[in-house]
């Protein structure tokens, strides 16, 4: 199970300490990118500095999907040796809701006796447990984007479908559509769900969904009857099952049991259009299972637009998935990495759909969602031609045949390519290499043996799918052997460790090493239960291979008779006697080794688990709870006290150890009052040393800070302001944590005791300390830092303070950011803050925990500027954030920061690019991202990327300076900060009136600009009634305003205005997400009180008195534009009379604007219905196709809801 971050509670002389100041940090979440969280009214007003309290506020907005959490609040997921009886499951405070026997796991919901903190521990502590789990939360990763729309599906040209239906075989092939329930009645898909299961609800077939019914029909959509696209393979036969029931989010647990269903469905290939930020053990196993029952797994890789491991596609074995759009171009929320093996089109995908009000219908959604289906689609008809196919032919043959697209050969953002079915069909499968790996009986012949004394070092190359190398050690009973693997830094190593005992061919122990992500090492000590040999297997543990050696990793094996150990302990810490520290020449190698030997984290044997029932008390022989694992080494020190002596800034760096997630914490010793144990004395250096404080485990030790923000294998850093005759303790942890929160913190789903919590790696401790220059601008603490509480004896009113900063770091891992400071704050703030020009270089320090450093920059000129930090060895990157002065609030108000979030952390960019107006002051923030002192200085500078970006209307963006428009349309853009674009409109008649904001394409000139500048706008309305027409704001009319917000990035927004001629009305336009972009959009306002073109026809049974004409422009083709007018009744509808001059096939085709929902229907001259057409939704033309007799005909055209347009449609008659 990879594991990338993870966070501790303070351990320390074994106990834990509940510390607020070492919580917080970003709330996790499920990645359900392309979607927007919900439109929260009060943001939107806070933004645009209006009030939100008149109950005549009003929005059109839908609600958009909030994302999901990535645990279960009240859920664990038991991985168990022996089932655990109710009473154990009622003693640990879980009550079992659902037993996965196959796969050896209990699911339990707590009873609200235990807090989730407890429920974890009591579990661990239980010896049946092998592993205690949150249970991860799952969400699907797509969007809201003879067949008349097959010009639409650029897919099936770009891959080449009619060629590839030719070569694919006369075989069924059945496919488990895991996912949301699918529309089993819609057109494209009737006939086609040959089973339909609800894991969620099982009495019940699969809720109808949009997600599962387009992903469906991506897949096998009907070919040739006359709607819509069709499908990638549309003979495969679909096995629905629904893991969502139509929520939002789905467990870890219902998404292992669709698989499992799937198994026992028989499915030939499962669709996983879902995934998760988080690694799931019980998932895991599950998708192990079906690849062993011969099942191929696909899987979209993710919708994150960063380089991350999303689950399942990067479980071994599983052909994860990218998107590219439709230049062939990864698109920009596409997550790459390791974990894609091929690509396919995502963005824009057409297919079928179900909606709530339409039903069936069509729709375009992007997401590595729909890029999946059509590797799955693929991977069917290579089944159809030759079933006997195993997932690793399979996997082996899209990997082979991919085109190549980005870097010549596989690379991290296209992994080996656009998935090729027309060459993937045509590959002879006798040309697939024989899978590498071997089966465990043969392990042990095929091994090389390792020569070796106590340690050795080698080298290999993963050049096949599938490889393992195997390497052969024999060993003595209660021997050590050290493991350790590194390599290229594209690829993700791992390892397996087999134990055979001598005289066996069957191994007695299997373990599984794969804690870090590609470009880091993998590291386990092993020890021998048995004289026998140890079996180690090198592998890639996505798969990933190059056949031309670029794959090369490197092996470390060490063997010793003894466990290595240090001999630090709480009792006997290392005393740190001089500055700087480096614990390799003061005390030699350090080690972790665990403080609990005969732990439950010895390896686990193989067939030490089963299904059957049975009973245990949780507990050790002797009835006490067993203890967590792990070692923590202790080092004490102080600066000299004297009169001169002053604070130094402390930096403490651990290295990394493959294997071990460690951390630092840090803490201070109380001075105690004389007493006769102590004889009223505290060590005082004489000889201006650092003094050394006697070791004494029953002082009073305050915990003050703690490092823990990487994962295995990575080390820690912590820095800090030391006072001169201040006793710190620095101890060096591999624990586990308990607390579910820092569990989530950092994706940890739970305690593993199965692995060893020693290593025969040696970790070092280097302590440097440093008198930094006084802080340039006393800025924000003159005095009061919250070192002068230590100096004063006063750590509560410390570590208050450092809870105050520690806060505000959590509020910017968080994402929130809130100028924290009144009136006279922020003048102070901007008399502080220093001047900046563009192109200058500022290197300063950060002093004291909460330093911040202020510089005010004036822009010379409008544009786009980009902020550089120095990001090497001598220098930090800080967290920047940039603020503007309201005049009329006296405040800073946000408008950008170099943070890059992803789900469980945020780091500072080391470049920020932000659009800027000329002569506006900008007020820059500087600061250590963890609020901490800094030991390096940062250095800054800046350059103009691009000048005179902003739209001719600026500066609109307040009330006071709104842009007086009329009935016509305009282009703008927000290229600046939190841009927001101000309009006022004054009817000359009253009346309805229409608005639309459409993205438009971005200007060339703008191409080589940074992919961030170049990203998809939101667009926003807002409309604010100016009631006395005055053209201001005035408080009392801040109230009279509509939001309309419908659309995702890149839709047009469109809404109405019922005019009053006697006011006035400010339209405000804006991006929802406020970022800086090249990209423009028209901005159009249209009278909606046109006249109805046949206002004077009376329609009986469906016979007009005065239809409208048609126009032909030329013989076969017919055609007329009109409007959807606003009605008081049931809606607009028009007639047009057309006259067949001849018996033949008729294409009848409306085209309508994004607002409307249109429908077609054709009536002979005496009103009898002929055909009707209404398969497509709200701003999908409509087509409809049929055969006519010569003679007249009427057309109905109309909007299904009765909804009106300022746009007008277009109604295309074209014979064949």
């Amino acid at each position: 199970m990879k594991k990338r971050h993870r966070s501790r509670a303070l351990l320390s002389l074994g106990m834990a300490f509940s510390l607020a100041l070492l919580g917080g940090g970003p709330p996790t979440m499920a990645a359900a990118a392309m979607t927007k969280h919900s439109a929260d009214a009060s943001v939107l007003l806070d933004r645009l500095g209006l009030s939100r309290q008149s109950n005549e506020f009003k929005t059109t907005a839908q609600g958009k999907r909030k994302p999901s959490p990535t645990f279960s609040d009240d859920e664990l997921i038991i991985k168990y040796r022996h089932p655990l009886s109710v009473q154990e499951h009622q003693q640990s405070g879980g009550k079992l809701v659902k037993r996965i026997a196959s796969l050896h796991y209990d699911v339990v919901k707590l009873t609200g006796k235990k807090n989730m903190k407890e429920a974890i521990r009591r579990y661990a502590e239980n010896h049946n447990v092998v592993s205690v789990s949150r249970s991860a939360q799952f969400v699907p990763f797509s969007t809201s984007a003879d067949d008349p729309k097959k010009a639409k599906a650029y897919y099936l040209t770009m891959l080449q479908v009619e060629r590839a239906l030719s070569l694919a075989g006369p075989h069924p092939v059945k496919v488990a559509v895991v996912d949301t329930g699918i529309d089993a009645n819609h057109p494209e898909l009737k006939g086609k769900i040959i089973a339909n299961d609800n894991v969620m609800n099982p009495l019940q077939k699969g809720a109808v969904d949009v997600h599962g019914t387009h992903v469906a029909g991506i897949i096998a959509g009907e070919k040739g009857n006359g709607i819509g696209a069709h499908g990638v393979f549309p003979r495969a036969q679909i096995i629905s099952i629904d893991v969502f029931n139509r929520s939002f989010f789905s467990s870890d647990y219902i998404v292992a049991e669709g698989i499992l269903e799937a198994i026992r469905q028989k499915a030939q290939v499962i669709n996983l259009s879902l995934g998760s930020s988080v690694p799931s053990p019980i998932v895991e196993e599950a998708i192990q299972k079906a690849l062993a029952a011969n099942i191929t797994v696909v899987a979209a890789a993710g919708n994150s637009g960063m380089p991350m491991y999303e689950y399942p596609a990067a479980y071994e074995g599983v052909i994860g998935v990218g998107a590219i759009d439709a230049d062939r171009k990864l698109t920009y929320f596409s997550t790459y990495g390791p974990s894609v093996d091929v690509v396919a089109p995502g963005e824009n995908i057409y297919s079928s759909v179900y909606d709530v009000d339409k039903q069936s219908t069509f729709a375009e959604l992007s997401g590595t969602s729909m890029a999946t289906p059509m590797v799955t689609a693929t991977v069917a008809m290579l089944l159809s031609k030759n079933p006997k196919l195993t997932p690793y032919e399979i996997h082996y043959i899209l990997n082979k045949t991919a085109s190549d697209l980005g870097p010549k050969g596989y690379d991290l953002q296209y992994g080996h390519g656009l998935v090729n079915p027309v060459a993937a069909l045509r590959f002879n499968p006798k040309n697939v290499p024989p899978i590498p790996s071997a089966a465990e009986q043969d392990v042990l012949k095929k091994a090389k043996r390792l020569h070796m004394t106590r340690a050795t070092t080698l080298t290999g190359t993963i050049t096949q799918l599938g490889e393992t190398d195997w390497y052969a050690l024999p060993v003595q009973k209660g021997e050590y052997v050290q493991v350790k693997v590194n390599g290229a830094a594209d690829y993700d190593y791992k390892f397996d460790i087999l134990f055979f005992q001598n005289g066996q061919s069957s191994a007695s122990t299997r373990l599984s090493v794969n804690d870090t992500v590609q470009g880091k090492e993998e590291g386990y000590l092993f020890t021998a239960p048995e004289e026998g040999t140890v079996v180690i297997g090198v592998k890639d543990a996505l798969g990933n291979y190059n056949e031309n050696g670029a794959s090369k990793y490197t092996l470390f094996v060490s063997r010793e008779a003894t466990l290595l150990d240090d001999g630090n302990t709480a009792e006997q810490p290392f005393v740190i006697r001089s500055l700087p520290y480096r614990s390799i020449q003061e005390h030699g190698a350090l080690f972790f080794t665990n403080e609990q030997p005969n732990n439950a984290s010895d390896q686990l044997a193989a067939g030490t688990t089963d299904s059957s029932d049975g009973s245990s008390d949780g507990n050790d022989q002797e009835g006490k709870a067993a203890p967590l694992p792990g070692d923590s080494d202790y080092f004490s020190f102080s600066l000299p006290a004297s009169e001169q002596s002053a604070e130094q800034t402390v930096h403490v760096s651990l290295t990394g150890v493959a294997g071990i997630d460690s951390a630092l914490n840090l803490y201070i010793i109380e001075p105690q009052a004389p007493s006769p144990e102590n004889s009223g004395e505290m060590p005082i250096p004489s000889d201006g040393t650092i003094s050394t404080p006697a070791p004494n485990p029953a002082l009073s030790l305050w915990p003050i800070d703690s490092a823990n923000m990487n994962g295995y294998g990575e080390g820690e850093e912590l820095t800090f302001n030391a006072v001169p005759g201040m006793q710190y303790i620095i101890e060096v942890t591999n624990k586990p944590v308990s607390d579910p929160f820092m569990l989530s913190l950092r994706n940890e789903l739970g305690i593993d005791l199965t692995r060893n919590f020693s290593s025969h790696l040696p970790y070092e401790l280097n302590v440097d300390a440093a008198t930094l220059p006084a802080d340039e601008d006393g800025f924000p603490m003159t005095s009061g830092q919250p070192e002068e509480d230590l100096k004063d004896g006063n750590i509560e009113g410390y570590i208050k303070k450092k809870e105050k900063w520690q806060q505000r770091w959590q509020q910017a891992a968080s994402g929130i950011v809130v100028f924290d400071g009144d009136d006279d704050w922020s003048e102070a703030v901007r008399k502080a803050a220093k001047p900046y020009e563009t192109g200058q270089t500022a290197s300063e320090y950060f002093q004291y925990s909460g330093d911040e450093d202020w510089f005010a920059f004036t822009p010379k000129q409008d544009g786009i500027y980009e902020f550089r930090f120095a990001a090497d060895e001598q220098h930090d990157v800080p967290l920047a954030t940039i603020f503007i002065y309201d005049e009329k609030g006296k405040t800073l108000n946000y408008i950008g920061s170099n943070a890059n979030y992803n789900d469980f952390s945020f780091e500072p960019n080391a470049r920020y690019s932000i659009g800027l107006k000329k002569g506006t002051t900008y007020y820059i923030q500087l600061n250590e991202k963890m609020y901490r002192p800094s030991i390096k200085p940062y250095a800054m500078t800046s350059i103009l990327l691009a000048g005179n970006v902003n739209d001719r209307f600026e500066n609109n963006d307040d009330f006071d300076h709104a842009t007086t428009i009329g009935l016509k349309a305009i282009t703008g853009n927000f290229a600046s900060a939190q841009d927001i674009d101000t309009y006022y409109f004054q009817p000359n008649q009253n009346g309805l009136y229409g608005l639309a904001v459409t993205p438009a394409p971005i200007p060339s000139k703008y191409a080589s600009l940074p992919a961030e500048l170049r990203m998809p706008i939101d667009p926003i309305i807002l409309i604010v009634e100016d009631t006395n027409k005055n053209k201001k704001l005035d408080p009392e009319e801040e109230g009279r305003l509509w939001i309309i917000d419908n659309g995702l990035s890149n839709d047009e927004e469109r809404g109405a205005l019922k005019a009053d001629k006697t006011k006035g009305y400010f339209i405000v336009t804006a991006d929802f997400y406020g970022n800086t972009t090249v990209t423009p959009y028209v901005f159009s306002l249209a009278s909606a009180n046109q006249q109805d073109e046949d206002r004077n026809s009376t329609v009986r049974h469906n016979v007009p008195s005065k239809p409208l004409p048609l126009r032909t422009p030329k013989q076969g083709t017919w055609y007329n534009t009109g409007y959807m007018n606003v009605s008081s009744s049931q809606g607009d509808v028009d007639y047009y009379k057309f006259t067949a001059r001849e018996t033949a096939t008729y294409t009848i085709q409306l085209h309508v604007p994004s607002d409307l929902d249109g429908a077609v229907t054709i009536y002979n001259a005496n009103g009898k219905l002929i055909a009707k057409g209404d398969y497509y939704a709200k701003g999908d033309d409509e087509y409809l196709t049929v055969k006519l007799s010569k003679g007249n005909y009427f057309i109905k055209v109309e909007d299904v809801f009765g909804n009106a347009s300022v746009s007008p449609y277009k109604l295309v008659i074209e014979q064949h």
